[in-house]
């Protein structure tokens, strides 16, 4: 995201730093990792999250100050990752590309640890996936998308139901920050404040699974093709 300013002059050295809300983190559990642009205007670029599922993000906010001409001005772009294999890690330098070149944060040592619950119930963690509605392989952790059509005309509404499918005993429910962009569609986001886990377990390969309505995503294709 790029944010332009004009007025006034920079009341800060530009700096990239990347952050993390827990070290270690127990497997399974989510984390929260902030990239925070600070006193220049650029292009954040994120590092390679392939050790991690990303459960959420990036979620954006910006925040700038104007006093007596100077410019304060910060950028954010935060992630929410899930751990599903035990050991360290290490998240790549993040980037940005600004006016007067390139601001590289540091890398970040990530420690997972086992899940005390998750162990007392004999809960192995396995590779999450993202699969569409109905099928593919599963893990223990996973978002899953259902639409009610696959086939429509140009302006004819389309509604995806986002559910989560857990097996974690101490996974932190909390509302989804943000949906994923389609490419053609205009869309209306119903993110649910407050998700709650059901009552009934859902079975699935042979595994019980809470579950918990997500958000759900109206979609109007704006063009004919496959999208």
């Amino acid at each position: 995201m790029i944010v332009g300013l004009s007025l006034g002059a920079w009341s800060q050295s530009p700096s990239l730093t990347m952050t993390v809300n827990k070290n270690p983190v127990p497997i399974g559990e989510r984390f929260k990792l902030t990239i925070t642009l600070k006193g220049t205007q650029g292009n954040i670029v994120p590092p390679d999250f392939s050790d991690f599922t990303i459960y959420a993000g990036p979620s954006r906010s910006t925040s700038t100050q104007w006093v007596n001409g100077v410019v304060s001005m910060e950028v954010s772009h935060s992630y929410f990752l899930v751990p599903e294999k035990l050991g360290k890690f290490t998240i790549q330098s993040a980037s940005a590309q600004t006016e007067t070149g390139t601001l590289k944060s540091s890398s970040l040592d990530i420690e997972v640890v086992k899940n005390d619950a998750a162990a007392q119930n004999n809960s192995s963690p396995a590779t999450s996936n993202r699969v569409q509605g109905g099928g593919g392989s599963t893990g223990d952790c996973m978002v899953r998308m259902f639409a009610n059509k696959t086939e429509v005309v140009v302006g004819e509404p389309l509604v995806v139901t986002y559910m989560l499918y857990n097996r974690y005993p101490r996974f932190d429910l909390e509302q989804h920050e943000q949906l994923p962009q389609h490419s053609g569609f205009w869309k209306d986001d119903k993110l649910v404040e407050s998700p709650q886990w059901a009552q009934e377990f859902e079975r699935i390969d042979g595994k019980d699974y809470r579950k918990a309505h997500l958000a759900t995503q109206v979609l109007i294709p704006q063009r004919a093709g496959e999208l």
